[in-house]
Order: structure tokens, then sequence, then C-alpha cells
């Protein structure tokens, strides 16, 4: 009884005393409390501090971060290498990586923290070519016209992370492989004949321009065809001709095909005036009077070559020996052939 008697007297001493403190608390001045409170935060705030400083260096104003994406050549064609560069006004130190994007699927990766800052990923139809690219630009070559789209780069900075992008649109040109063909209705053409002609270009992406000519005057289409399945292109035309599409002795057919300012062919077809073939050239001389005395000279040696001939002929008649000609009879010659046959 008495051992509990003591342990209550105890318990009620020890709550006794906390409801002391509790009360103290409570009636003590609130700017007291804020001081302590304030003492607290800056201790930490001043440790946390410390810690960087010896660990990472004073932190970096990266709040006007400029990224900037150039495309070299500007022009893109399939097969052909270009460079995508990633311009940005900070050095790699205090980047925390650059990423290069085509629509939302990235292709390369640079993160200069890492073991291996390189990293690429795969999209059908684009070949980068690793060992010509680093942390500023992307050596890359398309293969397919379907990866035209919009091409991203993106820097995202070391110390607050702040991300700052910039996008082109990308166009892959693919060049046709051969010039166009032009084809006609006839192979000769007179005035007031109907001329309907053709021109066809090769498969490219996108489907080339056409324009057909006559004397290098452009003609508006009867009909233009994208043949998209084949990835061309056909114009027809047709025309009434006149004599004055022959005024120059000849009518030019011509058809041009074009893809924006990369690639311009063209192909002709000549076509003469009736009964005009090709002249030649006219031969001229310094002097007419040179020419009228060699055709004097030529006309004189004509006339007297036969009579100089003669003339030498009946010489040597009389000055040969009387036993140069030999004559043989028949009959002699007969029964020497029969001698030698035996």
């Amino acid at each position: 009884m008495a051992f509990a008697r003591v342990q209550r007297c105890a318990t009620r001493d020890v709550q006794r005393e906390t409801r002391d403190k509790r009360r103290t608390t409570r009636d003590a001045p609130q700017e007291t409390i804020a001081k302590k409170c304030a003492a607290r935060w800056c201790d930490n705030k001043r440790a946390t501090k410390d810690v960087w400083l010896k660990t990472r260096g004073p932190r970096p104003v990266t709040s006007n971060l400029h990224v900037e994406l150039t495309v070299d050549p500007p022009v893109v064609i399939r097969d052909i290498p270009i460079k995508l560069i990633c311009s940005r006004n900070i050095e790699d130190e205090m980047v925390y990586t650059v990423k290069w994007i085509r629509g939302t699927h990235e292709f390369f990766r640079y993160t200069p923290g890492d073991k291996h800052p390189f990293k690429q990923f795969v999209i059908p139809g684009l070949s980068i070519q690793s060992n010509e690219s680093n942390g500023t630009h992307v050596l890359v070559k398309f293969f397919e016209h379907e990866l035209s789209g919009n091409f991203s780069c993106e820097v995202t900075s070391e110390s607050s992370f702040n991300t700052k992008n910039d996008t082109k649109f990308i166009e892959v040109i693919s060049l046709p492989p051969y010039d166009p063909i032009l084809k006609t209705n006839v192979d000769s053409y007179k005035p007031g004949d109907e001329l309907i002609a053709n021109c066809t270009t090769g498969p490219a992406k996108p489907i080339p321009n056409i324009t057909i000519f006559v004397n290098d005057e452009p003609l508006r289409p009867l009909s233009t065809t994208w043949l998209s399945s084949y990835d061309r292109a056909r114009a027809v035309v047709k025309i009434k001709l006149t004599p004055a599409h022959f005024s120059a002795g000849l009518l030019r057919l011509s058809c041009r095909a074009t893809i924006y300012d990369v690639y311009a062919r063209r192909r002709n077809m000549d076509f003469f005036a009736p009964n005009n073939g090709p002249r030649p050239e006219r031969i001229t001389h310094n002097s007419g009077a040179s020419t009228c005395f060699i055709n004097w000279f030529l006309m004189l040696i004509l006339l007297f070559l036969p009579m100089v001939l003669c003339q030498d002929y009946e010489d040597l008649l009389e000055t040969a020996p009387s036993d140069a000609f030999q004559y043989y009879d028949e009959s002699e010659m007969n029964a020497m052939m029969s001698a030698i046959g035996g």
C-alpha cells in the first residue's frame, strides 16, 4: 500500500511540471517565439548554402537562355547529309542536356555530365553519322520524303533546369532520276496543223511543276494530271499552228520541269518549216576576181589535157623500134599450146 501511494505522488508531480511548462510557453511573448523560429530557419538556410558552395560552386543565372536551330544547307535533298546546328548562349558546363527531336520522337541526345554523353535513338528512314556529330550539331541523312516535318532542338540548363527550344520545318526533296519526256502526235508539222503534245516528269517528291513552250512562249495546258501513285506529273497542250509559228523557219517545242529553286530541267523538240530543211552555210571569199580566175584556169586545163595526151601517144609510136610490137599467128599459138599440153 505504501509503495502505491508513493507512485501516485510521483505521477502527480510529473503532471504538474508538464502543466507548468505548457502554461509558461503559452504566456510567453509572441515576438520571442518568432525570433526563435527565424533564427532556426536562418541556420538551416545558411547550412544549405554552405553545402552548395562547397560542392557545386556559385549558382549561375540562366533566366536569359536562348536557343536557335539552324539547318545547313537550308534545302534538304534526299540522300545528301545535312547539319542540324543547335546554338545556345551558355557553355557546356552549364548544360544539363541537349536533345534533337523530330515531331515528338527524340533521335539524338547530348548529356555532358554522363560517362557516355552521346545517345542516339532509331527513327526509320533517318541515318545519324555519329562520328561527325557532337554536342553542338548532328549530321543526318534522310532516306524518305515522309520524314518531312517539324524538327526541334531542346536545351536544359544545369542550374535551374530551365528549358528552351527552337523548331524548324524541314521538307525532304526527292529529285527525279531523269529529265522530262516530251512527245507529240506526229513527227512533222506545217501551218494549219493541230499540234498535240504531252510532257511527263520522272518520279519525285514533291511532284514537279510543268511548263510547255512554243518558240519560248508558255502555253496554257489543256489538262494537267498528277500521277500521285507514281509521284509524277503530266501536262497536255493543243494548239493550231499558223505561219507565224514558222517565221524563223523553225518551230521549237519545249517542256520545263521545276521543283522550287532546287531542280530545273528542259527538253526541246525542233520542227522545220515544210520544204525548208537544213541549209548549208554560205561560203564567201574576200575577192570575187580570184574566184573567176580559178574557174577559167580549170576550164583551160580540161580543154588542153586531151590534146596533150594524143600528141604524146603519136610521138611514142614514131620513136618506138620496129620489133617493139610483135604479132602472133593464131595457128602458131595453137600449135604451141598443144605442145605444152603434151
